[in-house]
C-alpha cells in the first residue's frame, strides 16, 4: 500500500509540475507588474511636483492612463488598494487638466458664437477675411472635452464651408 502512495505522489507531482511552473509564472509577473505600476506612481507624484504646461500636462496624463491599464493584473490582496492610490495621486492632475478643456470649450464656444454672426455680415469678403482669423484663433486654442469637441468639429466644419478654406 505504501508502495503505490508513494508511487502515486511521484506520478501526480510530475503532472502536477508544468501547473506549478505556469502558477509561478504568473505570479512573478504579478510581482513585476507591481514594480511597473509602482513606478507609474511615482511618475505621478512627480509630475505632481513640476509645472507643465496644460497641453502636456493633457498628453502626459492620458499617456499615464494608457500605460496603467496595459500593466497587467498584480497580487489580489493588493489590486483595491494600489488602485486606489492610483486614482488619488492622478485625481489633482485630472483636475488640471479638465479645467483646461473647459476654458478651451469655452474659447471655442466664443469662436462659434463669432462665425455664425458673420453670416448676417453684409460684407462678404470682410466676412470671410474675418473667418480666416476666426479659424487661426481656432487652431490656437488646445482641446477641448470630448463631447464639446464633436459639436466644435461640426461647426468647424460650417466655418470651412462659408469661407471656402
Amino acid at each position: 500500500d505504501d508502495g503505490l502512495n508513494t508511487q502515486f505522489d511521484v506520478l501526480i507531482e510530475q503532472a502536477f509540475a508544468p501547473c506549478r511552473e505556469h502558477f509561478e509564472k504568473q505570479q512573478q509577473q504579478r510581482a513585476d507588474n507591481l514594480v511597473h505600476k509602482q513606478a507609474v506612481l511615482q511618475h505621478i507624484a512627480q509630475l505632481s511636483e513640476q509645472a507643465l504646461a496644460l497641453d502636456v500636462l493633457a498628453k502626459t496624463v492620458q499617456q499615464i492612463q494608457q500605460k496603467w491599464q496595459a500593466i497587467g493584473d498584480v497580487d489580489f490582496t493588493l489590486k483595491a488598494d494600489l488602485n486606489n492610490e492610483y486614482r488619488q495621486a492622478l485625481m489633482p492632475l485630472k483636475v488640471q487638466v479638465e479645467a483646461y478643456f473647459s476654458d478651451n470649450a469655452l474659447q471655442k464656444q466664443a469662436l462659434i458664437k463669432q462665425a455664425l454672426a458673420l453670416s448676417a455680415a453684409e460684407d462678404i469678403s470682410g466676412a470671410i477675411e474675418q473667418a480666416k482669423v476666426l479659424q487661426e484663433r481656432w487652431k490656437q486654442v488646445g482641446p477641448a472635452q470630448r463631447l464639446i469637441y464633436s459639436k466644435n468639429k461640426r461647426m468647424q466644419s460650417r466655418v470651412k464651408l462659408l469661407t471656402g478654406y
